[in-house]
This record gives C-alpha cells, sequence and structure tokens, in this order.
C-alpha cells in the first residue's frame, strides 16, 4: 500500500497502467513456468512416474488443474494442490488483491493515514479469527473429548 498510496487510480487510464505494471511484471516468468511444468508434467506422467497417493493421477483431473493454473485461478481451489508450481499459486493469490486494489485503495488511505496502529492492530485480530473459531466450536457427540483435531 505504501509504495502505491501517492498514486490516484481515479480514471481508467491509471488503472490500466496499474495493471499493466503489475500483471506485465510477472506474467512472462509466470506462462513461461507453466509451459516448463507442463511438459514435467507430462514427460514424468509418460514414463509413469505419474503416481499421487498410491494411484495413477486422472488425466482429466490433470487437465482441469491445469486450466486452473492457466487462468491464475488454482489457489481458489484449494481441495488438492497438483500442479507442482508454487510460486504460480502465489502469484495467482495475489493477481486478485491486484485486480481488488484501485477500488480499495481510498478506502484505504483514510484510517492508515489516522490511526495506522488500530488498523494494523485490527488486521491482526482479523487473522487470528479463524483460529479462535476452530478451538472455540463445539465438537460433535459422535467424537470424545480425546479425538483428535
Amino acid at each position: 500500500h505504501y509504495a502505491y498510496s501517492s498514486r490516484s487510480y481515479t480514471s481508467r487510464t491509471a488503472v490500466f497502467r496499474f495493471y499493466a505494471r503489475r500483471f506485465g511484471a510477472v506474467l512472462f516468468s509466470y506462462y513461461a513456468t507453466w509451459v516448463v511444468m507442463l511438459v514435467f508434467s507430462y514427460v514424468a506422467c509418460f514414463t509413469s512416474a505419474c503416481i499421487t497417493n498410491d494411484h495413477q493421477l486422472d488425466p482429466w483431473y490433470a487437465v482441469s488443474r491445469g486450466v486452473l493454473s492457466l487462468l491464475m485461478l488454482q489457489s481458489f481451489e484449494p481441495t488438492e494442490p497438483y500442479f507442482p508450481n508454487g510460486p504460480a499459486w502465489t502469484i495467482s493469490t495475489m493477481g486478485l488483491l491486484w485486480l481488488l486494489y484501485p477500488a480499495l485503495q481510498r478506502g484505504l488511505k483514510g484510517p492508515f493515514a489516522r490511526r495506522p496502529g488500530a488498523v494494523a492492530a485490527a488486521a491482526w485480530a482479523a487473522t487470528q479469527l479463524p483460529v479462535l473459531m476452530c478451538f472455540l466450536a463445539p465438537r460433535p457427540a459422535s467424537e470424545g473429548p480425546d479425538a483428535p483435531w
């Protein structure tokens, strides 16, 4: 936020320039590594090394995960990571924030300028909320008090 706080994204041209700078800096390397991992995965499956959890990987499963990764959406399907490209997953999570930043920037300017400590404390508390919900949630009656999480 601090790197772009002095800029205003009120016009379409300014927003387009922001997107071009953010996405333009990573898209070539993102898709270059996507192609490398696609070739690597194909070679691995062709040599019968495409084994996960003691069973061979379903080709349609692999194709669907490859398409999600191509569209930078693999971070929104969290059941089982298939596409072995960790940096691409990270960039896909950042992509949503980059898309939202011009719209959120005006809302972020005010609180950070007036009370940066309060905003940081609220952000920290928000990150702890899921952990508290897990520990405070009642357990089903079928599980005993000694059941593992």
